[in-house]
């Protein structure tokens, strides 16, 4: 604690943040931002309480679903050992489900929220907010720094699918490929990405007709 406190006096960036905070200059959002970013995640989540207080009562709902994202995200980032606990991983789920809610198109909620159902090993919800996510791929405004993560997710994706017995249809498949071909994503993993789609739909025509419910007499 000592270390970290000597950090924060220490700091320029964060020192001059605080004064424009205390002056009204800057909003509480802005100095959780600077906050998180060198991985104060106690004080940063702080300041983002106390701007969701501050617009509590108003219609700034990408703001609030900001600051209900950013929370989860200090949450899950604060346990460094990963040993949480129930009642921490339902408070984690419950801040990315509010910032869900507040904008359905928060897709770093929607990330944020399946690693902490996986951490529940609630696999079924698992499957659902991840198809939920990558049938709606196009509808995000995925930024190139959350590539990776999205690419990784599609290929675990198929692999819980078939887990549950289900097998994606073609309209699901080519979506899924267009997305990585129209942001010119690295050409050898899309190649990974569209073998692993074969083989998840490479099933014979007995396995096929039972999952689209054709059942044999």
């Amino acid at each position: 604690m000592l270390i970290k406190m000597n950090y924060i006096a220490n700091n320029k960036e964060i020192n001059t943040a605080l004064k424009k905070f205390y002056n009204r200059e800057i909003s509480a959002l802005e100095i959780g931002d600077i906050y998180f970013k060198y991985k104060l995640y106690s004080a940063a989540s702080s300041f983002y309480n106390i701007e969701l207080f501050d617009i509590l009562n108003t219609k700034q709902y990408e703001r609030k679903s900001y600051c209900f994202q950013k929370m989860g995200e200090c949450y899950l980032s604060q346990q460094l050992d990963g040993n949480f606990s129930d009642w921490q991983l339902e408070m984690i789920n419950e801040l990315f489900t509010e910032a869900i809610t507040f904008n359905q198109y928060n897709y770093i909620a929607y990330l944020g929220l399946i690693t902490c159902l996986e951490l529940q090993n609630r696999s079924k919800e698992v499957y659902h907010y991840c198809n939920k996510l990558l049938l709606h791929i196009n509808e995000f405004n995925i930024k190139p720094e959350d590539y990776d993560r999205i690419y990784k997710l599609s290929l675990k994706f198929y692999d819980l699918s078939e887990y549950f017995f289900i097998i994606k249809y073609d309209y699901f498949n080519n979506t899924l490929l267009k997305f990585f071909l129209d942001i010119n994503y690295n050409t050898k993993k899309i190649c990974v990405l569209a073998n692993r789609i074969q083989k998840h739909i490479a099933i014979d025509k007995y396995e096929n007709d039972i999952i689209r419910g054709n059942i044999y007499s």
